[in-house]
């Protein structure tokens, strides 16, 4: 349920929140994933487009073999990427209590396989415990969890189906 519709001043935010005011009532948080992935195009072009304003992307474009357009966005630098590693490691070597934003982002990077590019095999098993401890901190990330392993098993299922 939305409690405040004022806009946070994030371009990506602002056009989901406006998404979340103009649907009357309640609705669940699947419902909400899968108007992200209906909506994931235009949301992904925001995003980029923010990144690149905060000067943490650059656009470049090229061509290969002299016809096909193609466009890439390298990292400026790599300072926020490798801040929030840090914190997160911090965090799953600690018994430090994270606060919701580090709780959000341990519990998305886990659901969407993301902590296995992070981390090794052995640290991930070693720190399995707390991270199961984290993610149990939040009530909604729990929620988008299930729905983002629901959708990702839809469409594992869907790939498997013989056409």
């Amino acid at each position: 349920m939305l409690i405040d519709a004022t806009p946070t001043g994030e371009p990506v935010l602002d056009f989901i929140l406006a998404q979340m005011a103009a649907e009357p009532g309640t609705h669940s948080t699947d419902d909400w994933v899968d108007f992200l992935k209906h909506n994931g195009q235009e949301i992904h072009d925001k995003a980029l487009e923010r990144l690149i304003e905060r000067g943490i992307l650059r656009r470049e474009e090229s061509r290969v073999l002299w016809v096909f357009g193609t466009r890439r966005y390298p990292m400026i630098e790599n300072h926020e990427q490798q801040e929030v590693k840090l914190r997160i490691a911090a965090l799953l070597m600690s018994d430090e209590i994270p606060d919701a934003r580090d709780i959000v982002i341990i519990g998305l990077a886990q659901s969407c396989g993301l902590l296995e590019h992070i981390f090794s095999p052995d640290e991930l098993d070693r720190s399995q415990a707390r991270i199961d401890q984290i993610v149990r901190l939040d009530l909604i990330g729990q929620s988008v969890r299930g729905a983002i392993e629901n959708l990702r098993a839809q469409t594992i299922s869907l790939a498997s189906y013989p056409s």
